[in-house]
């Protein structure tokens, strides 16, 4: 049996970044069972690895990895047969995803629920990780627990000049990259063990009393 010809690439190594520029692609990535998806493919795997690690049936996947091909959020970069199927192997096409700015302009309709969409899938991924890995004791609770064992959550208010608050992007900024570049040189590492961030940081229209007049 020969195998389809597909675009496939040894060695594949994801573009740095995608940018989502349609509301549909965006509605694609916003499952939260298609971004667990992704996160398994980050280094080529295939559709029955992915299920076994979800456990769940491979049957119950094909449809959301076809659409996420098809999508070009994840890409086949190898192809095989065995026992006379075809088996593919899976990666993502980036490492980062960014929704393009022109989605979540206030205006229309589609506009406010692509912004709503993307928040209530970032928000609902982080939640469930977090909640599993409470649930696993891999965050641990203890008041003595190690700060890399341990989860940090907090909601604060800065009153920040411009000049201010111009640094404070930049210096997230270099710092996530910085973290980055250090995580993608340290994938199938055993003792790289995975964290989520989920950063929010905005001007906010909600001023002290005293600053409203």
């Amino acid at each position: 049996m020969e195998v389809p010809s597909y675009p496939t690439q040894a060695n594949y190594t994801p573009l740095d970044e995608m940018v989502i520029e349609d509301a549909e692609t965006l509605r694609v990535l916003a499952d939260p069972l298609r971004l667990r998806i992704r996160e398994l493919m980050i280094e080529p795997c295939t559709v029955k690895q992915v299920a076994a690690a979800l456990n769940m049936a491979p049957t119950k996947l094909y449809y959301h990895i076809n659409l996420l091909e098809k999508h070009k959020l994840i890409i086949v970069v190898a192809a095989r047969v065995v026992s006379g199927i075809i088996e593919k192997q899976y990666q993502i096409s980036a490492k980062t995803t960014r929704v393009a700015r022109h989605l979540l302009s206030p205006g229309t309709d589609e506009k406010s629920n692509s912004m709503q969409l993307t928040l209530d899938s970032l928000f609902k991924d982080a939640k469930a990780d977090l909640l599993q890995s409470m649930q696993d004791k891999t965050v641990q609770m203890a008041h003595d627990t190690p700060d890399h064992h341990a989860m940090l959550v907090s909601s604060q208010r800065f009153y920040l000049t411009e000049e201010q608050a111009t640094n404070l992007f930049a210096r997230l900024k270099a710092l996530l990259s910085e973290m980055d570049e250090l995580s993608n040189a340290q994938l199938g590492r055993s003792d790289a063990q995975p964290y989520k961030m989920l950063a929010l940081v905005f001007p906010s229209s909600r001023r002290a009393l005293h600053t409203q007049e």
